[in-house]
């Protein structure tokens, strides 16, 4: 599932935010993904840091001023300990950033989120090491219009 974003105040400066821009017949737009973002989450936790509710709040600014935005979480885990455990964890760690933003800010509702557990599935960096496994641990914003 691919959100789009046609707003235009997205920083393609920033190392964090992965944009990519679309053309269809009628319509020029943008896909932007929120990656690596310093909520990574401990071993074994969903439970968001201090440190990634102070970037998850930036986020949910952004996107509590796009009318009819659709976003969609992705979870994410390790390849540490039982694939279905993980799935799990995964969906635990999407539904945290989720409930954050709906409870944080009141223009974002729970209908406008789209909630996905990948597991191990999709790992962005090497599960044999501690530090790709720490990015391993993530969530990924996808937003669209």
């Amino acid at each position: 599932l691919l959100k789009v974003d046609a707003s235009a105040d997205a920083s393609s400066t920033d190392p964090n935010v992965e944009e990519q821009e679309h053309t269809s017949p009628t319509h020029q737009f943008f896909v932007r993904s929120w990656l690596d973002l310093p909520w990574n989450f401990e071993f074994d936790s969903a439970r968001l840091t201090e440190a990634g509710q102070g970037r998850l709040s930036e986020i949910g600014s952004t996107l509590a001023s796009i009318d009819h935005v659709a976003i969609a979480v992705e979870g994410h885990t390790d390849n540490i300990g039982d694939e279905a455990y993980n799935m799990t964890l995964s969906l635990r760690r999407a539904e945290a950033v989720r409930n954050f933003l709906v409870e944080n800010f009141s223009q974002l509702t729970a209908s406008q989120f789209t909630v996905k557990d990948f597991g191990e599935t999709q790992p962005v960096a090497d599960n044999d090491t501690a530090e790709g496994r720490r990015m391993n641990r993530r969530v990924e914003i996808k937003v669209g219009g």
